[in-house]
C-alpha cells in the first residue's frame, strides 16, 4: 500500500515530464501558457458567468447564445495497446432579457454550463492514471441600475458534482461613466471537485475531493484621450481549508490561492492602432492526503508563476484589419511533498525511514511572432491567425527515502525533463454568418502543429522514439449560436 500511495501521489509529475508536455496545446495560446496540471486544477472563473463581460447592458432586446467547445489537447495510441487522451468539453447557454418597471430596466438571465476536463493516461499496460474535473451548473441572475451609471449584479445557482448539489452565488457592482470610464468589482462563492484515480494490476486507488473556493475580481478601464485608453484587471482566488474529509475514500485536500494581474493600453492614430498588454499569474498551494480520514502524506509546496508581454500593431483598411504581434514570457513550477506509511506517527516514520519524498522543479520561456487578419462587413465575419512559437523548458524530478534513523538518503532517483526545445505553429480561423435577422452562427477552429522537437539524446529516449505510435490532438473547436429578439 505504501508503494501504491507513492505512485498515486507522483501522478502529476509523470504527466508533467511526459510527452503530454511536449505536445501540449494551450487553452488560450495567444494569451499566456499554462501546464496541463494548472489547467485541470485552476478554479478561476473558467466556468463562471461573469457580468463584466458576459452580460450586456442593452435595455432593448432579448439575448440568447449557446457555445459548444471541444479542446482535443492530446491523443496517442501505441501498437502495444497503450492509449493516452487529454481533452476538455464545455457547453454553455445563456438567456438574457430586459424587464421594465416604471423608469428602471432590469436585466434578468438564466444560465446553464457543463464542463468536463479529463486525462486518461496509460503509463504501461497495467498502469493507468485518470483525472476528471466535471460539473453541471444552473443559475439565475439579475442586473439592476441603482443610481445614475451604477449597476448591481447578482447570481444564485446550483452545481451538480457526482450527483451531489452545491450552492453557488455571485455579487458585484459596476460603474460606467459615458464611454470614458468603467470600474467593476465581482465576488464569487463556488465549489469544484477533481476525481483522480490510479489503476494498476488488479487494484485501484481513488482520490476525490469537493472544494470550496472564493473569487474577488476588479476591472478598470479609462479613456484618457479620444484615441488613447488604458485598462487593468486584478483577480484573486482562494481555496478554503476543509475541516476534515467528508468520505472514507482516499482524499487530497488542498488549500491556497491564485493571483492574476493584467494591464493593457491602446493608442489609435488614423488607420493605425498600437497596443501593449502584460499579464502575470501566481499560484500557491499546499495540501494533505487522507485515507480513512487519516493523514498519510502532504504536498508542502506547490507554486507556479508565469508572465507574458505582448505588443502589437493594427492597420484598418475599409472592412479589413491587419495585425502584427510579438510576445515573450517565462514561467516556473515547483512541487515538494512526501508520502508516509500510515498509521505510524510522524516521529516513528522519520526514524524508521518510512517516508517517500519527492521534489520537482520546472522553468520555461517562450517567444512568439504572429499575424492576424480580420474581415468584418455586413453579415459576414472572418478572422485568421498564424503564430510561430519557440518554447524552451528545463526541469527535473527527484524522489528519495530517508535512511534508517534518518542518517543519509536511499533510493535517490533523478528524472530529467527530456525536452530541450520545441518549435510549433499555431493556426486559427473563425467564420461567422448572420443567417436571418439577428440570428448569428460562428465556428472557430484552432490547431497547434509541432514543427521541431529537440530532446536530450539517451539510449532510453531513442528506444522510446522507435516505438510505433499514432499521435493526434492539438485542435480546438468552438461553435456558437446567438440571437437578439
Amino acid at each position: 500500500m505504501f508503494l501504491k500511495r507513492a505512485l498515486a501521489t507522483l501522478l502529476l509529475l509523470n504527466l508533467l515530464f511526459s510527452n503530454v508536455l511536449s505536445q501540449q496545446n494551450f487553452d488560450s495560446i495567444l494569451d499566456w501558457p499554462v501546464t496541463i496540471f494548472s489547467d485541470i486544477y485552476t478554479t478561476a472563473g473558467t466556468n463562471q458567468l461573469n457580468f463584466m463581460t458576459d452580460f450586456q447592458i442593452n435595455h432593448e432586446h432579448n439575448i440568447f447564445y449557446s457555445t459548444l467547445k471541444y479542446n482535443d489537447i492530446y491523443r496517442e495510441k501505441r501498437n502495444n495497446g497503450i492509449k493516452r487522451n487529454v481533452g476538455y468539453l464545455q457547453q454553455q447557454t445563456v438567456l438574457q432579457f430586459p424587464v421594465r418597471i416604471k423608469n428602471y430596466t432590469f436585466e434578468l438571465g438564466a444560465y446553464f454550463n457543463y464542463h468536463n476536463k479529463f486525462i486518461d493516461y496509460d503509463v504501461i499496460e497495467n498502469q493507468t492514471y485518470k483525472i476528471k474535473n466535471q460539473s453541471t451548473d444552473y443559475a439565475f441572475s439579475i442586473q439592476a441600475p441603482i443610481l445614475y451609471s451604477f449597476y448591481l449584479f447578482g447570481r444564485l445557482g446550483t452545481k451538480n458534482i457526482n450527483s451531489e448539489n452545491y450552492y453557488s452565488w455571485q455579487a458585484g457592482i459596476k460603474y460606467v461613466f459615458w464611454n470614458m470610464f468603467m470600474i467593476s468589482y465581482l465576488h464569487s462563492d463556488d465549489y469544484f471537485q477533481v476525481d483522480y484515480s490510479i489503476q494498476f494490476d488488479d487494484s485501484d486507488l481513488y482520490f476525490v475531493y469537493p472544494q470550496h473556493y472564493r473569487i474577488d475580481q476588479i476591472n478598470f478601464e479609462y479613456r484618457i484621450l479620444k484615441n488613447l485608453n488604458i485598462g487593468a484587471s486584478m483577480y484573486f482566488s482562494t481555496l478554503e481549508k476543509n475541516s476534515d474529509p467528508k468520505n472514507e475514500k482516499t482524499t487530497f485536500l488542498p488549500v491556497g490561492n491564485e493571483y492574476n494581474n493584467k494591464f493593457y493600453s491602446n493608442f489609435i492614430y488614423k488607420s493605425f492602432s498600437f497596443g501593449f498588454s502584460y499579464f502575470n499569474r501566481e499560484l500557491n498551494f499546499q495540501g494533505h492526503f487522507y485515507e480513512q480520514k487519516q493523514t498519510f502524506g502532504k504536498i508542502t509546496v506547490l507554486k507556479e508563476y508565469s508572465e507574458i508581454y505582448k505588443p502589437q500593431i493594427k492597420y484598418e483598411w475599409y472592412s479589413n484589419i491587419f495585425t502584427v504581434f510579438v510576445s515573450w514570457g517565462n514561467g516556473l513550477f515547483n512541487l515538494r511533498g512526501h508520502v508516509e506509511s500510515w498509521p505510524f506517527t510522524p516521529t516513528w516514520i522519520d526514524l524508521l525511514g518510512l517516508r517517500y519524498n519527492f521534489k520537482s522543479d520546472l522553468d520555461y520561456d517562450f517567444k512568439r511572432f504572429g499575424f492576424e487578419y480580420l474581415f468584418d462587413k455586413s453579415a459576414w465575419y472572418f478572422k485568421s491567425v498564424l503564430c510561430f512559437e519557440r518554447f524552451y523548458p528545463a526541469g527535473e524530478t527527484r524522489t528519495w527515502e530517508p535512511a534508517f534513523l534518518v542518517f543519509g538518503v536511499k533510493n535517490l532517483k533523478i528524472y530529467d525533463l527530456p525536452l530541450i526545445r520545441q518549435d510549433g505553429l499555431y493556426v486559427s480561423f473563425t467564420i461567422s454568418k448572420q443567417i436571418y435577422g439577428d440570428l448569428n452562427v460562428s465556428y472557430n477552429f484552432s490547431q497547434y502543429v509541432p514543427l521541431k522537437v529537440k530532446k536530450v539524446s539517451s539510449a532510453e529516449t531513442e528506444t522510446a522514439v522507435k516505438q510505433s505510435a499514432s499521435v493526434y490532438g492539438g485542435g480546438k473547436h468552438v461553435i456558437n449560436l446567438s440571437v437578439n429578439f
